[in-house]
């Protein structure tokens, strides 16, 4: 169920924060969930096209660390 739901959405949000910074730019606050929304749409795109990549190339699609 519910636990262990807020350990993903840190760990996305860290994710987020290391590759874009934790500024959002926007000032109105529309155009500052316009700018949130996008940075998440292409986290999700970009870890898609991570998990295509790794499953045409015959590559463990996560490693333990």
């Amino acid at each position: 169920g519910i636990y262990g739901q807020r350990s993903k959405v840190e760990s996305i949000c860290r994710a987020l924060k290391a590759s874009d910074g934790d500024r959002v730019r926007a000032r109105s606050r529309k155009t500052r969930s316009y700018e949130l929304a996008l940075r998440i749409m292409a986290y999700n795109i970009r870890q898609v096209l991570y998990i295509r990549y790794a499953q045409q190339h015959c590559l463990p699609t996560w490693v333990r660390a």
